[in-house]
This record gives structure tokens, sequence and C-alpha cells, in this order.
């Protein structure tokens, strides 16, 4: 029996989801139309539109980095959601993350973006289309000032999506992106983040490329998954293995590690064996069983499944000896995690199983009140008391959402999303 641990501060709302094995792809801003068009999007279940940026003094989402109303995102979203693929959009990027961590600098500035990204996940000025959340990519916070930067703007970007979620009931996702060399000395990119970051996502990209050469020829080699997971699960960050997607390349790189190929162009000329190996006319990637192997291990891990960068570097939708058929077909036997949860850990109250048919458990320490709402804002049960664990009977509601706030002996309400199913 599975706990979910609740965060708590006031008024902090906990939602819980059910979602398939994750295999969620980034499109970048400078791809086409006709790009989308060659993606198998049947095979996916999560796009991610990278990457929206802000201007700095203004906090506004602009272009280029963000194609805000523009064909292109418009016409990847409908594409998504044709299929049944949730869509996000990402915040940063390689080599753009300096304009999310100046504009953060400005009050103002970081108070709008703040409000701008809330209002685009949310449908207000996206064209009408609601996203399932929004990928922080910062590369990468360094220094005990900016690691705290970081922390902080999640966490204000994480409450602001709650009380939208609240406001629409229904859940809209926060997510980071993380560096995978944690071997790299002096400096590791697991270092490069606090520890108390983790708590306000609901999952966690593992970029296992671009690996140093301690790992071999191989940017992203089988060795730097492991050790990426193992880095970020110990201490001092203990994050939960059960928000990670591990991150794999749809590209290679040659030996020394300076350029970089798509895998399409790669396999041109021998797809079947390109497919099957892990290097070809002098690139190195990951083929068919490496790909096999990392699904295998971040589903073994408890993971949540496989992050791509980027899909339309794979091979077009139709075509043999796609990258994307490797994963797909792996994960369809995998044991990755088939619930997305925020698996974080403050004041010590957890609520569980979560869906439930039936009966639920609320256990902590100095529980004064339970109350339970429908999704209408109805209460339909409240006791209160002095509690250390309390069952609560949901045999007789109605299958779908329910809010439980939980009030503890400090006067803090903690709040959280309970599927009847």
């Amino acid at each position: 029996m599975k706990k979910i641990i609740l965060l708590s501060s006031f008024c902090f709302l906990f939602i819980f989801q059910i979602n398939a094995q994750r295999i969620l792809a980034y499109f970048p801003y400078y791809r086409s139309t006709t790009d989308a068009d060659n993606v198998d999007w049947a095979k996916l279940t999560d796009v991610v539109y990278a990457f929206a940026n802000p201007t700095i003094n203004t906090g506004v989402l602009d272009q280029p980095e963000y194609a805000q109303h523009t064909a292109l995102f418009d016409y990847i979203a409908d594409k998504a959601e044709a299929n049944g693929v949730k869509v996000h959009i990402s915040i940063g990027g390689g080599g753009l993350s300096y304009k999310l961590s100046q504009c953060i600098d400005v009050p103002s500035a970081r108070t709008a973006l703040i409000s701008n990204i809330v209002n685009f996940v949310s449908g207000t000025n996206s064209g009408n289309h609601i996203l399932a959340g929004v990928d922080v990519d910062w590369e990468f916070p360094q220094g005990t000032t900016e690691k705290n930067k970081h922390e902080n703007f999640l966490k204000d970007l994480r409450t602001a999506l709650d009380a939208r979620e609240v406001q629409d009931s229904r859940q809209y996702e926060l997510s980071i992106a993380v560096g995978g060399d944690v071997v790299s000395q002096p400096n590791n990119h697991s270092m490069y983040i606090n520890a108390g970051a983790a708590q306000y996502c609901d999952f966690i990209n593992l970029m296992v490329y671009d690996g140093p050469a301690s790992y071999g020829n191989n940017h992203s080699t089988y060795q730097m998954a492991v050790d990426a997971i193992n880095a970020y699960s110990s201490a001092p960050l203990n994050f939960p293995k059960s928000k990670f997607m591990l991150a794999v390349p749809f590209y290679g790189k040659d030996a020394n590690g300076w350029n970089a190929e798509l895998y399409s162009v790669i396999a041109a000329s021998a797809p079947a064996t390109a497919f099957g190996a892990d290097s070809y006319n002098g690139w190195y990637y990951n083929g068919n069983q490496t790909l096999r192997d990392k699904v295998d291990l971040i589903c073994n891990q408890g993971g949540m499944g496989i992050t791509i960068w980027e899909i339309t570097q794979d091979r077009n939708a139709g075509q043999q000896y796609t990258l994307l058929s490797a994963v797909k077909s792996q994960m369809s036997t995998s044991s990755c995690s088939t619930v997305s949860t925020q698996e974080v850990s403050k004041n010590g109250v957890s609520i569980y199983p979560n869906p439930t048919d039936g009966l639920v458990t609320v256990s902590g320490v100095g529980i004064q009140k339970i109350t339970v709402y429908n999704v209408l804002g109805e209460q339909v049960f409240s006791e209160s008391g002095s509690f250390q664990i309390k069952q609560l009977d949901f045999n007789n509601l109605s299958n779908g959402m329910y809010i439980v706030k939980i009030q503890n002996s400090n006067n803090e309400e903690l709040s959280s999303m309970v599927l009847k199913n």
C-alpha cells in the first residue's frame, strides 16, 4: 500500500493524478509543422513545447523562444490533443536560462512572469489550449544565491498553480530538468540544486546526455544513467525516485563530444545497422538495446518513465527502426509507476490509498479536524477530535474527486484531492 505524503503549509492543495506510464518528448520552437507531421504521436503520452522565456524587465513571455499564439504552437497543441497527448510548456533551456534568472531578479517582472505562466497553462492566453503544466529547465543555478532563487521561484510558481487548480478543478503539473553529469569534479550537476526544490515538483527530468569523457566515447551511457539516479536519490538531495523521468537523447555526438548529429541523419544510410548499435560512422548515441535497458532501469527504480530530447531527431513516423518504437515497445512490458504523485514530506501527514475504492486512512500527529468536500464545495463528511490515525469511509460516495481538508494543532490547514473510483 503506497502512502501519499502531503507537503503542508497554510492552504496547500495536494492533487493526485492517475497517469499512463510516461513517454514525454520535447518539441523545440525552431522546428516546423512538417516536423510535427512526422511525429508518431500515438506513441507519446506528453509533449513539451520548448522554450518559453520572459522579457527580462517585464516578465512577458515573448518570442523568439516562445511562440505565443503562433501557428506552430497551435499546430503542436492541436496535434497532441487530437491524439490524447498532454501538452506542457518549458521555461528556460540551455543557453537561454539567463533570461529566466535575470527576470526573477526584478520583483515586478518576477510577479508578472508567474502570473503569465499560470495564465498560459490554464488557457487564458494560449489560444484556449488548457495545458498539463510547465517545465522549468534552468541550466543551471550555481552557488547558494542562485539555488535559493531557483527553489523560491518553484515554491511561488507552485503556490500560484495550486490556487488556479482550486479555481479550475484540475491539475497543473510543475516539473524541472536537472543535469545528468554527477561525476565531474570539483562540481557536478547534482550540486546545482537545493534539496528542497523537489517538493514543489510533480516530476523531475534527469538529463542523462552530453556526459563527460570519463564515461568513454558515448555521451549518454547506461552507467551515467545509473549514477544520476543514485546521486539525486541519495543524500544530501534525497529526491524521491517515484518522481524521476529518465531523459535520453535522440541524437549522437562524436568521440570528443564537440559535434552533434540527429539520429535520423546518422541512420539514413543503414537504418537497421544503426538501430542495433550505439555507434555508427563515428557518431555515438543510444540505440535499440541501450534504450530498452534504460527503460527497464528507470522503471525498476520506481520512476515514471522516459523523456526524449528531442522528438524530431528520430526517423519519421511509419519508418522502421525508430528510437521511439524501441522506447514504446519496452515500456509496454515495464514496471514503471502508473501514478504521478507529489511525494513530499512536511508536518508528517499522510493520506492513503489514493485513488481509493472505499476506505481512506489519514494519519499524522496533532490532527484536530477532518472535513471532506465534493468538487462543488459541498461538505459530505466532518469530524473533530484529536487523532493520530483516522479511517474515512468513501464507500457510499459517488465516484469522482473529493477534497479532504485537515486542520492540525498549529491551526494549519492541509488540503488533498482524493479520487474515488
